[in-house]
Parts: C-alpha cells; structure tokens; sequence
C-alpha cells in the first residue's frame, strides 16, 4: 500500500473516530440533562405530597372546611397526570393505587371528619350553662320570695346545687383531656349529689312567687303558674341527661381522633412510597451515569485500538518494505513512543512519508492532550454537581424539618412561659395573702396566750380558796364534834337529874321537869349536830372533787399556754416562708420576662433561617446554570457549535 492511500485511510479512521466521540458525548450531555430535569421534576413532585397536599390535608382537620378536601383531591389528580411518569415503574403503580386509596377515602369516610370538628366540649358546656343558671334562677326565686320558713332550704340547696355544677364542670375538663378512673368516679359521685339535691329541691313545697300574665292570656283563660315548677323540672332534668351528653361527647372526640390518626397514617405511607421511590431513582440514576462512564472507557478504548491497528498496519505496509530506511526509522521502532522523524532527504517519498507521519504525530498529541484535558474537565464537573446537588438536597429537607420542629416548640414554650407567669403571680398574691393571714395568726396566738396567763392564775385562786374552804369545813367539823361531846354530856347530867329528883318525890318534880327539858334539849342538839356534820361531809366530799376539777383545769390551762406559744413560733415560721415565697415568685417572673425577650430574639434567628433555607433552591438554581456553560465550553473545544 502506498503511503498516500494509507495516510487518506487513517485520515477516514481518525474522522469516524471523532464522529463516534462526538456522538458519545452529546449522548452524555443529554443524558445528564436528562438527570438533571428528573431531579427537579421529583423535587417538585416531594414537595406537592409533603408540602401541598399534606398541608391542605391539615387545614382541613384543622378547620372542618370540606373545600381543603376538594383541594387535595385536585392535586391528588393533578399528582397522578402530571407528576407520576418520572418514578420508576414499580414505584410508579405503588404509588398510583395508594394515591387512588387516599384519594376515594378523602372522598368518603375522610370527608366526615370536619363534621366532628369544632369545639367538642359544646354541648357539655351547654349543659352546664343550664345547670348553673337554673341554679341561679332558684337563687333568685328564693330573693323574690316573701319571708318563708322554707326560704333558707331553698337557699341552702341551690347553692350547693351550684356549688357541685361548678365542680362538676371540672371533672368534665379533666376528664376530656385525659381519661382517669378516679376523675371519672368523682364526676359520677357529683352528678348523683346533683340528682340527690334535685329531688330535695322538688319535694319542698313552692314560695309562691307566680309568673307574670298578660292580659290577652288572662282573657282565654290562662293562669299565673309558680316560677318554682318550670325550675325545679330543669334542676331535675340535666344531671339525668348530662352523662349521656358526656359519653357521647367522649366516644365522638375518640372516633374524630381515630380517623385523623388514620388519615395521617395514609400520608405517612404516601411519604414513605416517596422516599423509597426517591431511593430507587439515586439508583437508577447511579447505573447511568456508570452507564456514561463505561461508554466513555469503550470510546478511548477504541481509540487506542485504533493507534495500535495504525501502529501494525504501518509495521507490515510501510515500513517492512522500508527496511533500508532502517537507520531513519530506527529511534521509532526501537523506542516505541511517538517522536518526529528527522529526514535527510525531505523531497523524497520517504521525507514525504516522514513530514506526512510527522504531522500525524502531531495532530495524534495534540488530540490525545485535548481529549484527556476534557475527559477530567467533564468527570470532574459531574462528580462536583453531583455532591453539590445531593448535599444541598439533604440540608434543605433536614434543614427544613428542623425549623419547621423548631418554630413548633417555640409556640409551646411561648404558651408555657405564660401559663408560668400566671402561676408566678398567683404565687405571689397567695404568698402575700398568707404572709397576711400568719401575722393575724400570730396576734390570735398573743390574745390566746393572755388569755391562758389569766385562766391559769385566776384557777390558781380558786384553788386556794377552795383549800381554805376545806380547812374551814375541817375546822367546823371538830367544832362540831366538840358539841356533840357537851350535848351528851348534858344528856346524861338530865337524865341524872331526872333519877335524883324521882328520888326526891314531890320535892323534886319541877326540876324533873326541868331536867326532862334539859335532855331533849339535848337530845335534839345531837340531832342537829348530826345532821349539820352529814351536810358537812358532803360538802367536803363536793369540794374534793371541784378541787380535783379545778386541778385539771389547771393543767388544762397549762396545756393551753403551752401550745398557745407552740402556735405563736409556727404563726411566725409560716409568715417567714410565705415572705420567702412570694420573693422567690417575683424573682421568677423576672426571670419568666427575660425568657419571653430570648424567645422573641430566637424567633427573629428561626425566620432567618427559614428564609436561608429557601434560598438554597436558588445555589442549586446557579449550579444548574454552571453545568449548561460547562457543557458549552466543552461543545465548543469539540467544535461541535
């Protein structure tokens, strides 16, 4: 073959070469054109489950409002015309048949949650409203009332009437935000007293205080009715309705919860079919870009194919029949590198042949450099986009969820820090009213001590008197005894008397007489004189025990003062503690202010870097635009523009 045809043949060989490189190459760029449009058409698709149709979703729980459930059927419909040919095939039907599940139980059994919305505790409150105002209406009637025996019954019983009304409204609240069998026990143990009170209040008789009647009733024949009948009958009513109001408010709110739960729980599994379909798409993409970087390898590999098929065909064409050319080509053959053919003889076929060769050498490493130089160009740049876009994905959602998480625990920190407040100046009014209450305590205990001091002493008194009396009542008693003695004494000296004048006959009758006298006389003192000594063994006996008595008053009295100075010290504790206490609360709501100013500063930090987050659809937006001049530039060193 000669030189000339081998050099057109390589020069068709060299142009395919390009062609097919070029060709690859625009495959390339396409295909990760391709990639890149996938992406953001998934991203938009996330974003319409997650962020749309999830956010219309909880609108609608929250508000009962039927058109947010309209809304996400439109874009449950908008979802699977526009949206769904980018995910994988498999992911493709998952997702079609879960979207159709969501969207015909929406339509259905969804649909009558927002009819159990609302404020949920309605009908209970009405329900107590009546009760209370019942109650309050009785209170009034009894005012109205002329003076009855019975009005202080009726005032008696609607107040406690009223009184269980109020606590049974909060059992109810309790019970409602979390069930307990004692909450639930109290609340039925109040709603029997009411029952109970009811049924007092209806069998007392009415205080006659009549409604008013025009005159138009008055003509037909219509009559004054007592107030009482038509309150009592609503006293007696309620409380037998309000615990089937109450399970019935509570089976509603459990059944509204269940299916909020399960609506919630379809989302979730839409989300997740999103996630692993989001998965299945990296992969997807991952296989074609190796794809692109195996067809890469194959086009070099061809090309160097190529220059070891050029290397053979010049051995066995050119230069075999060469060989006397051996000393010009021989740095060539022996070093086996591409390195210019330096002729003596540059007019002749072989200095033609060796220009020509030359020239290709040239063109060879220039090529070779250029194809090289892009290759790295080209990997590199993909590798980089590449991170770059996954990264700033990742963030962004983390990023995303984390402010989202962040601005939800700053409203119930926000919420608590008020409630905190409240109960700090609740604390301190109760701290100032205590410290109020133990000082008064403490002069109570002062007065009560006094008066123990003064109990004490004038016991003390009557106790002395009371031993004077005794040892009078003692001395008496020898008195008496002494009496007793003489009066016997003279007794026997009548009764003498009398023998001796017996003895004296007639002589001696008028001092018989008088002696007879004399004894019953006697007689009648030892009468006495017992008597009057029995009187006074029962007053001794009752001044033993009102000495024993007054004793135990004593040490009664002593007791008293013994805790009356017991009293005193826990008083004076107490109002040092609730002084404490109420200084503790308003350093608390110092402290309660300062932390409202840190989380009003830390909202302002979380509304910035929301709107940091947003705009990093913009960085991915600019790489975006550096990929298209990247690829440009290489089209453009290709000469393919």
């Amino acid at each position: 073959m000669r030189v000339s045809s081998f050099t057109r043949l390589l020069a068709i060989l060299l142009a395919l070469a390009s062609i097919f490189l070029a060709g690859v190459l625009f495959w390339a760029s396409n295909t990760l054109n391709t990639l890149d449009v996938q992406n953001t058409a998934y991203t938009q698709l996330k974003n319409t489950i997650l962020i749309d149709l999830e956010g219309s979703i909880e609108d609608y729980l929250k508000a009962g409002d039927s058109q947010h459930l309209s809304q996400s059927s439109e874009i449950i419909a908008a979802i699977k015309a526009n949206s769904l040919s980018i995910l994988p095939s498999s992911v493709n039907g998952l997702l079609t048949k879960q979207l159709d599940s969501l969207d015909s139980d929406i339509n259905g059994k969804y649909r009558a949650l927002g009819k159990l919305s609302g404020n949920e505790m309605a009908l209970l409150d009405n329900a107590l409203r009546q009760m209370a105002g019942s109650a309050s209406s009785l209170i009034s009637y009894t005012l109205k009332a002329q003076p009855h025996p019975l009005s202080a019954d009726y005032f008696s019983l609607a107040s406690d009437y009223y009184a269980q009304v109020s606590n049974l409204g909060i059992y109810t609240y309790q019970l409602n935000a979390h069930f307990d069998n004692t909450t639930d026990a109290n609340l039925q143990k109040t709603i029997s007293s009411l029952n109970t009170l009811a049924r007092k209040l209806e069998s007392l008789d009415n205080l006659g205080v009549m409604s008013e009647i025009d005159e138009d009733e008055l003509f037909f024949g219509g009559e004054a009715e007592d107030l009482a009948e038509e309150i009592k009958a609503e006293l007696v009513s309620w409380p037998k309705r309000f615990d089937r109001d109450l399970q019935s408010t509570l089976t509603q709110a459990k059944q509204r919860q269940q299916g909020i739960d399960a609506l919630r729980n379809d989302i979730k599994e839409v989300a997740d079919i999103m996630l692993s379909a989001e998965q299945q798409l990296k992969d997807e993409q991952t296989q074609l870009k190796y794809q692109v970087l195996l067809i890469f390898g194959v086009a070099i590999g061809l090309l160097v194919l190529l220059a070891a098929a050029v290397y053979i065909m010049q051995f066995n064409q050119v230069l075999t029949p060469l060989r006397q050319l051996r000393d010009g080509f021989a740095d060539l053959i022996e070093s086996n590198e591409l390195k210019n053919i330096h002729s003596k003889h540059a007019n002749t076929e072989l200095g033609e042949i060796a220009t020509y060769f030359n020239q290709l050498i040239d063109r060879q490493r220039n090529e070779a450099q250029e194809r090289s130089h892009m290759l790295e160009v080209i990997n590199d740049f993909m590798q980089q986009m590449s991170d770059n876009l996954s990264q700033i994905g990742r963030q962004s959602d983390t990023t995303y969820e984390q402010v989202e998480q962040t601005e939800t625990m700053l409203v119930t920190i926000k919420a608590l820090g008020g409630e905190v407040n409240d109960i700090n100046t609740q604390v301190s009014d109760n701290a100032s009213s205590t410290h109020q209450a133990m000082t008064q305590s403490v002069q109570f205990a002062d007065a009560m001590l006094n008066a123990s001091s003064e109990t004490q002493s004038r016991v003390e008194q009557g106790l002395a008197s009371l031993n004077e009396l005794l040892n009078g009542v003692s001395d008496v008693g020898k008195v008496i005894e002494m009496i007793r003695t003489i009066a016997e004494q003279t007794n026997l000296l009548a009764l003498n008397a009398a023998i001796e004048s017996a003895r004296a006959g007639e002589h001696g009758r008028g001092f018989a007489v008088v002696a007879d006298e004399v004894r019953k006389l006697a007689q009648q003192t030892q009468d006495s004189l017992s008597d009057i000594n029995q009187q006074l063994g029962i007053l001794g006996e009752n001044s033993e025990k009102v000495s024993t008595q007054i004793s135990a008053l004593a040490d009664d009295a002593q007791l008293q003062t013994s805790h009356a100075h017991e009293l005193k010290r826990n008083s004076e504790g107490v109002a040092t503690s609730a002084q404490s206490a109420n200084q503790v609360a308003d350093n608390a709501m110092e402290l309660a202010q300062q932390q409202n100013g840190l989380l009003e500063n830390f909202s302002v930090a979380m509304s910035q870097m929301k709107h940091q987050v947003n705009s990093s659809g913009q960085q991915v937006s600019d790489i975006q635009g550096q990929l298209q001049e990247q690829m440009q530039r290489i089209r453009t060193s290709l000469g393919l523009v």
